[in-house]
């Protein structure tokens, strides 16, 4: 029988990496959308929480903000389609020119692939989201400068779905970021324990920083993430 799996309640994506221990043929948690037709499954444990208050999270999810799992690396996640009844795992890089979405719209790079809207907005640059293709369902994002990781988010994570009582643990918001555009009703800094940022930690700022000036970009702006 597995052991139980111990993880700190309390980590944070916005701190230095770390390196979970990955058993790829164990579950630790599973997903889906809202329709049933996209699932996942996750063979790398949570490794951290973010409630992510910025604008373009705020507009998507149609509340505060949306929270985050993170998942590392990426392809020990594994989407499911159950229309096509075919697999992927993580998420796929999109091009400035990709626009699957048969639209005009050029502020947003897209692409399709067995029900997954894939979908960068121009608003914020550096994360790269999927949707259900179906139902709209928000079912993660990632970071261009962190192609091997992805954030799963929470909500679509089903109830009783995680390994042992560890997981489940490891699955409370550890840290809130974009506080400085965040709605006016919700108060994060009153989450006891839990730390705030107005955009990123100073550390994961530093990275992002980093890879702007290799590549030339333009960190997110008004839009967020």
């Amino acid at each position: 029988m597995d052991q139980p799996l111990h993880l700190p309640s309390r980590t944070s994506v916005q701190d230095p990496p770390k390196s979970p221990t990955i058993h790829p043929s164990t579950v630790y948690y599973r997903g889906t959308c809202a329709c049933t037709r996209i699932t996942y499954t996750s063979h790398t444990p949570p490794m951290d929480v973010t409630f992510c208050h910025c604008t373009t999270c705020r507009r998507l999810s149609g509340n505060a903000g949306q929270i985050f799992v993170h998942a590392a690396p990426a392809s020990q996640v594994i989407f499911s389609d159950a229309t096509s009844g075919t697999r992927s795992t993580g998420l796929p890089h999109l091009d400035d020119d990709d626009n699957d979405d048969d639209n005009d719209d050029h502020n947003v790079a897209s692409k399709k692939t067995m029900g997954i809207v894939y979908r960068r907005f121009s608003a914020s640059g550096v994360g790269e989201r999927a949707f259900c293709e179906s139902c709209f369902t928000p079912l993660a994002m990632r970071y261009r400068f962190k192609p091997d990781a992805v954030g799963l988010c929470v909500g679509t994570v089903v109830d009783g779905s995680w390994r042992d009582d560890g997981v489940r643990e490891a699955m409370r918001v550890a840290v809130h970021i974009f506080t400085s555009q965040k709605a006016w009703w919700v108060e994060p800094e009153k989450d006891d324990g839990v730390r705030c940022w107005e955009r990123f930690s100073p550390e994961f700022e530093e990275r992002l920083e980093s890879w702007e000036r290799e590549h030339g970009e333009e960190g997110p702006g008004a839009g967020g993430e």
